[in-house]
């Protein structure tokens, strides 16, 4: 019978961008699903108006946005804009829903200082009218008239505007999160300060907008004197620095404070008084020497206690460099609502975990406050001068939940099949699929523990995986090193050792840690780079707990029997059919970009793809790309061939099929890929399939989205979230493109995140529930764990080389802007193995 929803998928015609919808699926048990989405009730006016904006100093210096909002503030209290309300977009950017009526576009306008001993300040303002554009384009999208393009990309932008203005005027903001309270916070590990808020954005759904809210997380610089903060910040108590501190904390201090803004105390109200940080200073205060007044050479200690009389408590600590001065750090204090520029410590992400993790009754219980008490729609004047209306009910979607997978083990140990609808399983009584031998093998202790202690866990951890299934031939040498030594040397020795059988190579170096540092990046650069080793890392501190000490010894042999090449587990005969039937290869990439205080580095792109009929055996290739930030994958034409080289030397053809799972990519930037990877994809078959290239499905996963999904009844819920397998294709997608939501995997701790799938190409022409079952089946072959994860594992394994490749790459030079980044390749014997997990 056909449904409503497929009577209305028949008149759809896509143009260009996606793949159009194949239909609705219909297979799986079917629930009802709270989404955090507000239906737009009242569509905005068509028209509307955009000017550039343009501010500048008196000297024709570039103005930082708040400086810019504040100007534009002005404008309106001075009524320059007439009777018109237009709202700024934090950038360069003004709409209005009526023409501006402004005697000029170019004027000067003095704004107030922002402290009492402060200058007025005078702005030169160009206000420029760009375009009048219609909404209509949001309308023919929804309606599938027309693709996405720019102008419904420009008819979004301006609608998130109006959205956002008056909340981000309101309350603080940071990035797109709004934090209008001041009591969900907490200190982490690290001295930074997180916060709890709220983001909305503008949403295209089945036949409305909507409006997504959430909850989300900001990182600031809590407010305060800066000794106290840098005693955060360094982990040490305040009395401890009075003895000052070494150049490596000065430098963390450093990246932590550069550009906050701070109040100087020891001035009065008379004098200036605000300034932001340039640096801090090589020498303490009580080594910084300079000529006073009456020109007799000073330290700035001496000079605070004669000109102002205060006894500097700190004076062994840096100052504050701003512009010619130098201001001890315990004359200064923090002003409030900063971000946060230093790096978060491992333990700060695990309070940032404990602090973020909270159960979708109490998250979408958080979302409905905000909604009346932070957005309140009703009350937005900029809202009601385009004339749009939100509606403050959550909308209620159709889901379903998939049916279990059917997981397979050792069939020759009498193995059954266990089917999994919890997203787990149960490995206590099972047995590994196809368990590698291990001969050559050793335990290099960097930890610090006695030899005996190191022994007795390698004689466990034999007898464990012995049981599970693999063949662990000798119990491994041990080699004790000084973790502060040379860990080349270390590994050499280690390696050495290990080899028990001189026939054969080395087969695995088992490194015992006391936490995970840079080490940890040494280890694995110079074993997989320059020894060709494999290598397992873990933390003194699990090996000791006798508590979990088994389930512990099975999740590493499960990465180590991955390593050496062997099969965990897969999925039942007849689960993934269109991968056996014919032969498929899937592909999984990625692209890495490091954080903002390393965007020098470049970014790091990777590939990897399975090399077998059961979809688990996987091959992968990493490189650099050349121009900064890029997201596209430079070489991935190359990189592609290579894997397809591979894949026919182990399979003795080429695939027919292909499946490609690109992570990482924004809607902005879908045109791009498909103009620029999907065509390097079809130009790399073309040299070794000629006229006859495989079939190509090409999806974008997407996992930086504010969707989510509460079970209206607790029946269908697991602990309150959506079960494994759930997926969601109509309400809130896209009618005309083919995507859905699917949530794969079971959510222990906070909220479960659904993975966003949007395919863009579909060669091999998937029915929807074809292609949602397979993609959830894809989920269930991770060799690191035994549960479902939360996106397919060939996209999932591309992250992990990307991060592996990270610890390969090396900054050669004296500066972030001098130098050049070099990145080691895997050793030969290493690049088909799944060394990477």
């Amino acid at each position: 019978m056909t449904t409503h929803l497929e009577k209305q998928l028949e008149k759809i015609t896509v143009k260009e961008g996606v793949a159009p919808r194949p239909g609705i699926g219909n297979l799986g048990q079917k629930v009802k699903l709270r989404a955090n989405h507000l239906k737009i009730s009242k569509f905005p006016n068509l028209k509307l108006y955009l000017y550039n904006y343009n501010v500048t100093s008196s000297s024709g210096r570039t103005i930082g946005k708040k400086v810019r909002w504040k100007v534009f503030e002005e404008i309106k209290k001075q009524k320059k804009f007439g009777k018109s309300l237009p709202i700024f977009n934090w950038n360069d950017m003004i709409y209005s829903s009526t023409k501006l009526s402004l005697e000029q576009d170019e004027f000067e306008l003095p704004l107030p200082p922002s402290e009492p001993a402060g200058k007025i300040t005078t702005f030169k303002i160009k206000i420029k009218f760009k375009e009048e554009f219609s909404l209509q384009h949001i309308k023919d999208f929804m309606e599938s008239k027309q693709a996405w393009n720019k102008n419904v990309q420009t008819c979004m932008n301006a609608l998130n505007a109006y959205l956002n203005y008056k909340v981000r005027t309101n309350y603080v903001s940071l990035g797109r999160g709004i934090y209008a309270s001041n009591n969900n916070r907490v200190i982490l590990s690290g001295g930074a300060e997180l916060r709890q808020g709220h983001c909305q954005s503008l949403r295209v759904g089945w036949n409305d907008l909507t409006v997504n809210v959430d909850v989300c997380s900001g990182i600031f610089c809590p407010p305060g004197n800066v000794v106290d903060i840098a005693a955060g910040i360094l982990n040490r108590r305040k009395d401890d620095l009075r003895r000052g501190i070494d150049d490596r904390d000065r430098r963390i201090l450093a990246k932590a404070l550069k550009t906050l803004r701070i109040r100087v105390l020891h001035r009065g109200d008379n004098k200036r008084s605000i300034y932001s940080i340039d640096d801090l200073s090589k020498d303490s205060a009580d080594n910084i020497k300079f000529r006073d007044e009456e020109e007799r050479e000073t330290s700035v200690t001496q000079f605070f206690a004669k000109k102002y009389g205060m006894r500097l408590a700190f004076g062994s600590l840096p100052c504050i460099k701003v512009s010619k001065n130098c201001f001890p750090l315990e004359v200064c204090e923090i002003l409030p609502d900063q971000p946060f520029k230093g790096d978060i410590t491992d333990n700060g992400r695990a309070d940032m975990i404990k602090f973020t993790c909270v159960k979708p009754r109490e998250r979408f219980q958080s979302i409905r406050e905000a909604i009346h008490n932070v957005f309140r729609y009703g009350q937005d004047e900029n809202l009601r001068s385009i004339n749009m209306g939100v509606d403050t009910e959550m909308i209620v979607v159709e889901g379903r939940v998939l049916p279990p997978v059917s997981i397979s083990f050792n069939k020759d140990r009498g193995q059954q099949n266990q089917k999994v609808d919890t997203g787990r399983w149960n490995f206590v009584s099972q047995v590994i699929q196809d368990g590698k031998k291990l001969t050559n093998w050793s335990i290099l202790a960097l930890s610090g523990d006695h030899q005996n202690a190191i022994a007795q866990f390698g004689r466990q951890l034999t007898e464990t995986l012995n049981k599970k299934g693999m063949n662990i031939v000798n119990q491994p040498a041990v080699v004790i090193f000084n973790q502060h030594g040379d860990i080349k040397r270390g590994l050499t020795q280690a390696a050495e050792r290990a080899r028990m059988n001189k026939d054969e190579p080395v087969q695995l170096v088992l490194v015992v840690m006391r936490e995970r540092s840079r080490l940890y990046s040494d280890i694995k650069r110079i074993a997989e780079t320059e020894l060709s080793i494999r290598t397992q890392c873990v933390l003194n501190k699990n090996i000791r707990k006798p508590k979990g000490f088994e389930q512990f010894c099975v999740n590493v042999g499960l990465k180590i029997n991955a390593k050496l090449g062997g099969r965990n587990y897969s999925l039942s005969t007849g689960q993934i059919d269109f991968v056996s039937s014919v032969p498929t290869m899937i592909f999984g990439a990625d692209v890495y970009h490091s954080g903002v205080h390393e965007q020098h580095m470049p970014s790091i792109a990777s590939v990897c793809a399975s090399m077998d009929a059961a979809a688990t055996i996987y091959s992968g290739r990493y490189s650099m790309n050349k121009e900064p930030r890029n997201e596209t994958i430079e070489e991935l034409d190359l990189m592609v061939i290579d894997l397809l080289k591979a894949f026919r030397a182990k399979n003795g053809r080429l695939p027919q099929r292909i499946l490609f799972y690109r992570d990482g990519v924004s809607e902005g930037q879908f045109r791009k890929v498909m103009e620029v990877e999907v065509d390097m994809l079809r130009k790399a078959f073309k040299g070794g399939y000629g006229d006859n290239p495989p079939k190509l499905t090409f999806i974008i996963v997407q996992k930086r989205h504010h969707t989510r999904f509460e079970p209206t009844n607790q029946r269908d819920s697991d602990r309150g979230n959506c079960r494994p397998g759930t997926v969601v294709d109509t309400g809130i997608v896209v009618k005309q493109e083919f995507d859905f939501f699917l949530q794969s995997h079971a959510s222990l701790l906070g909220t479960g995140r659904p993975t966003h799938y949007r395919v863009l190409v579909d060669d091999n022409k998937f029915k929807a529930d074809d292609f949602q079952s397979l993609t959830n089946k894809l989920c269930y072959l991770n060799a690191r764990c035994t549960s479902s994860i939360s996106i397919v594992t060939p996209a999932y394994y591309a992250h992990l080389i990307c991060n592996r490749a990270r610890h390969y790459t090396v900054w050669q030079g004296e500066s972030s802007s001098e130098g050049s980044a070099t990145c080691a390749s895997v050793s030969k014997p290493l690049t088909n193995l799944m060394y990477f997990l």
